[in-house]
């Protein structure tokens, strides 16, 4: 039985090696998996996070140069819509030109005037939407750049998190190997070192876990957030050429507006003419349709198809900014252009801080040392113990009832015994009491007594070997059950007169550093109190805590 208890022992731990090993080797590639191929993926965040810096550098600096061209074609045209009215007054006071060269010249500077304050409105329309993309790129640089501050703050506090969580598996690890190579004798079922040694093994295990989930939390976290800036990157392109293309078909219809001014005033001037000439008005005419037909095609499709498409994407950038826990500070609708990167700034308004997590992690570490130096598998072995002691108060009264069970399973086997002998002593006087010359019914009488007797007594006997056997093998059970408690009662009482060695032996060996930091601030308290009582003897005595302090209370 004692071999057999060893090899059972023997296979138990080289079991519990193999395991530590698998977890160890599971361990060792997750953290291969985050040194080598989460490079990678923070690589591509970081180029995707230059990238957007770098687009926005460009996009802000052509936009601000747009704005200033669009404001300068805006005061030319300002100028000339003003000189307009003025030679239009100055027409209709002069006196110098007929009748109907002065009302040509009247129509001429009136569609002049009519083409510029039309260029000057579409000049303001350019503004406003580069104003507003404007807006919109500063609004979505600055969401991206608070996310990604929370990404870091999220990835750093990961980073310490998992180094934390290193730090105590490699602590818990340390410990297993010295209890491997130590070679314990305590490592029996029920003693301080075996609950001591799976508590570690619980530990290491969650720790592992602990560490996989990290590692699961950070690459999730990873390509959410290059996914998001992946997705900026697409929409600020998306959205520079869509207000580049609005730029360019504002500039194309400026360009447009002014050939037609230019081919209507050419008109005018033909049809003034006494003498037409009808072939110059036709090409005139096939001109004007020709321009027609572009400054149709920019108004109805080109302009409305891209301000639409740009619309939807200020529209998704707004629902989306609005479903994230940020505002926008310095967000005026009256800033300018070249003030916006500058002064718009997103701020979080969630009340998740990183020193916060970063405290709670320390703490964490903090209480999980304590808890270790606590020695919380004392309180599981109490337990497990006070289980074991009712489970065999339970086994002890059980087996005092089979004991009584068994006294009257024999005191009855016995007593059948008595009768099946009385039996036979009957059916034997009543053999003696058969005569040959009796009458028939008295010897049917008799016969049918014995017969009687007999179907009994035959039935005893063939019962009374099971019976016998199954009283031996529950008295043997019980003599077996009464010492394996014994047993268990004696190996119980070791294992709790070497608990406090075992005890003694944890706090020498973990609590060393802590001990003697006790006796060095002891000693040194010592030698405080020594050189008060030399600079001040008389205080001394006078000083709460001192023992003269409490001599003279008690007098």
């Amino acid at each position: 039985d004692d071999d057999d208890d060893d090899d059972a022992g023997t296979s138990r731990r080289d079991g519990d090696e193999r395991e530590r090993a698998v977890r160890s080797r599971v361990e060792k590639d997750f953290h291969n998996r985050r040194v080598y191929e989460r490079k990678e993926l923070i690589h591509r965040f970081e180029q995707l996070r230059r990238f957007l810096d770098e687009c926005f550098d460009w996009q802000y600096t052509w936009l601000n140069e747009r704005h200033r061209r669009v404001e300068r074609r805006r005061c030319v045209l300002s100028r000339r819509r003003e000189k307009q009215t003025e030679v239009t007054t100055e027409r209709q006071s002069t006196e110098e030109m007929s009748p109907g060269e002065r009302a040509v010249s009247l129509k001429i500077t009136k569609r002049r005037k009519s083409t510029c304050e039309y260029l000057e409105s579409l000049q303001n329309i350019s503004l406003h939407n580069v104003k507003t993309h404007g807006r919109e790129t500063a609004r979505l640089y600055q969401k991206s750049t608070l996310l990604s501050q929370k990404t870091d703050a999220g990835l750093r506090t990961m980073e310490i998190a998992t180094a934390t969580v290193r730090r105590l598996l490699r602590f818990v690890q340390t410990r297993l190997n010295a209890f491997a190579d130590g070679g314990h004798d305590g490592d029996d079922e029920g003693s301080v070192e075996s609950y001591y040694r799976q508590w570690l093994t619980s530990q290491e295990t969650k720790m592992i876990s602990l560490l996989v989930k990290y590692d699961a939390e950070q690459e999730l976290l990873l390509e959410r957030e290059t996914k998001r800036v992946s997705n900026e990157v697409v929409t600020a392109k998306r959205g520079f050429e869509l207000v580049a293309e609005l730029c360019r078909a504002v500039v194309a219809e400026d360009a447009y507006e002014s050939e037609r001014l230019g081919v209507e005033l050419a008109r005018l001037c033909l049809t003034a003419e006494k003498e037409k000439d009808e072939e110059a008005l036709l090409r005139q005419a096939e001109r004007m349709e020709g321009i027609q037909n572009k400054l149709t095609r920019l108004r109805e499709q080109v302009i409305p198809g891209v301000s639409k498409e740009l619309a939807e994407l200020y529209k998704r950038l707004e629902k989306d900014i609005d479903s994230l826990p940020l505002d926008f500070v310095g967000d005026d609708h009256d800033l300018e252009l070249k003030d916006m990167a500058a002064k718009i700034k997103a701020v979080s308004n969630s009340n998740n801080s990183v020193d916060a997590s970063l405290s709670k992690i320390n703490s964490t570490e903090s209480e999980w040392m304590n808890l270790f130096y606590s020695q919380p598998w004392l309180a599981t072995q109490m337990a497990q113990e006070a289980r074991e002691q009712a489970f065999n108060e339970r086994r002890q009264i059980n087996l005092v009832f089979n004991k009584q069970e068994w006294a009257r399973k024999e005191k009855l086997l016995r007593f059948d015994e008595q009768q099946a002998l009385l039996t036979e002593t009957m059916i034997e006087e009543l053999d003696k009491r058969i005569d040959p010359s009796m009458p028939a019914f008295k010897r049917n009488e008799i016969e049918q007594i014995r017969t009687q007797l007999l179907s009994p007594l035959e039935q005893f006997k063939r019962g009374k070997d099971a019976r016998e056997e199954a009283l031996r093998l529950d008295k043997q059970n019980h003599i077996d059950e009464e010492q394996q408690l014994k047993e268990r009662a004696l190996k119980v009482k070791e294992i709790r007169s070497h608990k406090k060695e075992a005890i003694e032996q944890f706090n020498m060996r973990e609590l060393k550093h802590e001990m003697e930091m006790r006796v060095f601030l002891q000693q040194e308290n010592e030698w405080l109190e020594h050189e008060y009582k030399i600079l001040f003897p008389a205080a001394a005595l006078s000083r709460p805590g001192s023992a003269g302090f409490f001599r003279r209370k008690k007098k």
